[in-house]
């Protein structure tokens, strides 16, 4: 009888051993973080699935009520409406923002000015590695309508004009 490949690696897989375990610790080290990520975000919120089956009143015991929680939700005059709603906007979301990044990422690979076309590049994908707040922090420094601001800083003679970025954003 002739063996398979599954077989032949099945067969020369490394044992699970003590001694295997001592050689590659390195491995084993680097691998504990993501157990601990794992069981702290993915486990360990399962504890809470208990509540949604019990009803809280004041400082009583809590009671188990069983399903009780979801059919009252089910049979909520709005949840179906909020439900659909919400299904709605994710698609429409879920649709216009694939859409829009491969129209965005088409017309950036059409920019030939690799200086423009990176600014570009940062200016758009900056929320998505900053928080918002510091992102609306930088681009109000940036555009501050003060003698701070970069864009009126380097405006030069609009600046004593009234003429610089500062009043386009207040609408002067």
């Amino acid at each position: 009888m002739k063996k398979t490949k599954s077989a032949n690696a099945a067969a020369a897989a490394p044992k699970f051993t003590v001694k295997n375990m001592q050689k590659y610790k390195g491995f084993y080290l680097m691998f504990i973080p993501v157990l601990l990520f794992t069981v702290a975000f993915h486990y360990l919120p399962l504890i809470g699935i208990s509540l949604a089956f019990t009803e809280y009143r004041g400082i009583k015991a809590p009671e188990f009520v069983g399903l009780d929680n979801f059919i009252r939700m089910f049979e909520a005059p709005g949840f179906w409406t909020a439900f659909l709603n919400t299904l709605k906007l994710s698609v429409v979301k879920l649709l216009l923002n694939t859409l829009m990044a491969v129209v965005i990422s088409l017309l950036l690979n059409e920019i030939k000015n690799m200086a423009f076309k990176k600014t570009t590049q940062t200016i758009i994908y900056l929320p998505h590695f900053m928080s918002w707040v510091v992102t609306v922090s930088v681009f109000s420094l940036i555009l501050s309508p003060s003698q701070d601001g970069l864009v009126k800083h380097n405006s030069g003679e609009r600046r004593n004009s009234g003429k610089g970025a500062g009043n386009l954003l207040h609408g002067k």
